[in-house]
C-alpha cells in the first residue's frame, strides 16, 4: 500500500524535485531491505526468533509517527501547494501503451524480487551448502546492489530522451544473474547475486516514470495503482511458479530458466515507452499560488 501511495505523494508535494526525492525514497527503501537478512540469524541465535522477528515492529512505529505528522499538518490547514491548471483526465489505462509498458516493467521487477527473496537462501543451501549466516549475507548483498540504482536512476532518467538503455541493462542483469546461478553457483555466488540485484533498477525506473508521465497527483494515483496492482499480482506468482517447477522436475534448472526468461518482456516495454521523456515540471509562485510552466497535456505518450 505504501509503495502505491508514495509516488503520488511525491508528485503532490515535490513536483519540481521528482528525481531527487524519488532517489531518496528508493534509496531508503533499499537500505531498509539490506539490514533484515543480514542481522536476522545473529539476533535469532542470541535472543531467539521472537525477538528477531518482533524487533521490526519498531520500524512500523517510526513510519506511523511520520504518517500521523503529515495528517496533522494537513488538518491544520497547511496542505501541499496545488497547480492552478485544471486536472487532465488520464487516458484509459487499458489502452495506453505507455501505462502498460510501466506495468510490464514493474511486473518483471516484482516477480524477480519476490522469487529471489523467497528461494535464494534455500537454493544456495541446497546447491552449494551455504550456512544460514552466508545466505543471509548474500541476500543482503542482493538488496544492497539496488542501492546505487536507487540513487542514480531517478536522477538520470529525467535527463534522458527515453528509458530504453536502463531498461535493457536491467533486464540483462536479471538474465545474467539467473543464468550464472544456474551454471556456476559455487564459482562466484556473490557476483551472480549482485548481478541479479542490479536488475532491481527497474523498480526506481518505474516509480520515477509514473510521475514523469502524469500531469497531476490524481493521474499519478490512478497510474500508480494500476501499474503496481498489475505488478504485484504478477510478482505474487513468481515464488509459486519457481517452487512448483522445482517440485515437478526435482531440479533447479527449469526454475532458474523460468526466472531468466521472465525478463524477456522488458524490451517490449521499452518499445512502448520509447517516446522522448517529458521534462520534469517547473513551477513558480505568483502571489502565493503555484503556477505550472508546462502544459499538462504533453505529459502523456501513447
Amino acid at each position: 500500500m505504501a509503495n502505491v501511495l508514495l509516488p503520488p505523494l511525491i508528485k503532490k508535494h515535490f513536483d519540481a524535485h521528482l528525481g531527487l526525492v524519488t532517489a531518496g525514497y528508493v534509496t531508503a527503501m533499499a537500505a531498509g531491505t539490506v539490514l533484515p537478512p543480514f542481522i536476522a540469524t545473529p539476533v535469532s541465535d542470541a535472543a531467539g526468533w521472537r525477538i528477531s522477528l518482533g524487533v521490526w515492529v519498531l520500524t512500523g512505529a517510526v513510519a506511523l509517527v511520520s504518517a500521523l505528522a503529515l495528517a496533522r499538518r494537513q488538518r491544520a490547514g497547511q496542505p501541499a501547494r496545488r497547480e492552478t491548471t485544471a486536472p487532465v483526465p488520464p487516458p484509459s489505462r487499458a489502452r495506453s501503451r505507455a501505462v502498460w509498458g510501466l506495468a510490464v516493467l514493474f511486473s518483471v521487477a516484482s516477480l524477480n524480487v519476490y522469487t529471489v527473496f523467497a528461494w535464494l537462501p534455500h537454493y544456495l543451501t541446497d546447491r552449494i551448502g551455504s550456512s544460514a549466516d552466508d545466505t543471509g549475507r548474500l541476500l543482503s548483498l542482493y538488496a544492497f546492489a539496488g542501492v546505487p540504482s536507487g540513487v542514480l536512476v531517478p536522477l538520470l532518467v529525467p535527463r534522458l530522451r527515453s528509458g530504453t538503455v536502463p531498461i535493457l541493462l536491467s533486464a540483462a542483469a536479471f538474465v545474467t544473474g539467473s543464468l550464472g546461478l544456474l551454471i556456476a553457483p559455487s564459482l562466484w555466488p556473490a557476483l551472480w547475486v549482485g548481478c541479479t540485484g542490479l536488475g532491481t533498477a527497474l523498480i526506481p525506473l518505474t516509480l520515477i516514470m509514473i510521475n514523469l508521465r502524469t500531469a497531476t497527483p490524481e493521474q499519478s494515483v490512478a497510474t500508480s495503482g494500476f501499474v503496481q496492482g498489475v505488478g504485484y499480482g504478477v510478482g505474487a506468482l513468481g515464488p509459486l511458479a519457481f517452487g512448483a517447477l522445482h517440485s515437478l522436475t526435482g531440479s533447479w534448472t527449469a526454475s532458474l530458466v523460468m526466472l531468466a526468461c521472465s525478463a524477456s518482456p522488458a524490451p517490449l516495454a521499452a518499445l512502448w515507452l520509447r517516446a522522448p521523456m517529458p521534462r520534469p515540471a517547473r513551477s513558480t509562485r505568483r502571489r502565493g499560488v503555484a503556477v505550472s510552466l508546462e502544459s499538462s497535456s504533453d505529459r502523456w505518450s501513447t
